[in-house]
């Protein structure tokens, strides 16, 4: 328990402490830019940019994304990322607490973990950067892997299970330029599900068969009920 609370607290304290840093970092080009007549302190970003970084999403993905800016500082952006076991394990063992029971858990971890993610969406920032966005993506979760009935409570059978879950993903952004080329973005935000499919086929009789539809129904049913959340993100990029 103390490991998986240390995999979710301490990136959030980080990003705390990057938010507070930020908010003073801020005050001070503001108060540059008013010194100066001309005022260096806000990029100007009135063409076309491209910038890629490395981002982390708590509590499901790492991964990376590539952002296209156009004059109005509109952002279309794509990113990838997987989820990793280190994330699902803090979840469940955290989510313990709230009142997720063993086996859900369990079954979270096996569906989870390592699966791939995909999110493509827009966002703006009025005041350009440094300055406030506001993002609006749509995330696809996937999975497809061979599993054990067992693991899910039935009987010993070999099965591929193929699981797709779609979402829209809105955050309320704050992105910075410490250095030339170098930028900063944290983000709060709030995932939800729309739909999702899951799929669990192999061999066996029609009892076995009928056994797969049903644990593939059950799994769908917890999706709908509890694939939704708040998010905290965290990029680091650079610029061109």
């Amino acid at each position: 328990m103390r490991r998986a609370l240390e995999t979710i607290l301490v990136p959030l304290f980080v990003a705390c402490i990057a938010l507070g840093a930020l908010g003073r970092a801020h005050a001070q080009d503001r108060a540059r830019a008013l010194a100066s007549p001309v005022g260096h302190a806000r990029v100007d970003r009135s063409q076309f940019a491209l910038d890629a970084s490395v981002m982390t999403m708590l509590p499901l993905v790492i991964g990376g994304t590539i952002g296209f800016e156009v004059p109005g500082h509109v952002v279309f952006r794509v990113g990838v990322g997987i989820v990793p076991s280190a994330y699902v394990d803090a979840i469940r063992n955290v989510g313990a607490v709230w009142g997720l029971d063993p086996d859900s858990g369990r079954t979270m971890s096996l569906l989870l973990n390592d699966a791939t993610f995909f999110e493509v969406g827009l966002a703006v920032r009025p005041m350009g950067t440094p300055g406030i966005e506001l993002a609006l993506s749509y995330a696809l979760l996937w999975t497809h892997r061979r599993i054990d009935m067992a693991q899910l409570g039935g009987a010993g059978h070999d099965a591929g299970l193929d699981l797709t879950i779609d979402a829209v993903h809105a955050e309320l952004a704050w992105q910075t330029e410490p250095a030339d080329h170098v930028f900063l973005r944290i983000a709060l935000g709030w995932a939800h599900a729309f739909d999702h499919r899951v799929s669990i086929a192999g061999e066996g009789d029609a009892q076995q068969r009928a056994a797969f539809h049903a644990t593939a129904d059950a799994i769908a049913d917890a999706i709908g009920r509890h694939a939704f959340g708040p998010t905290l993100g965290a990029s680091l990029g650079v610029r061109f």
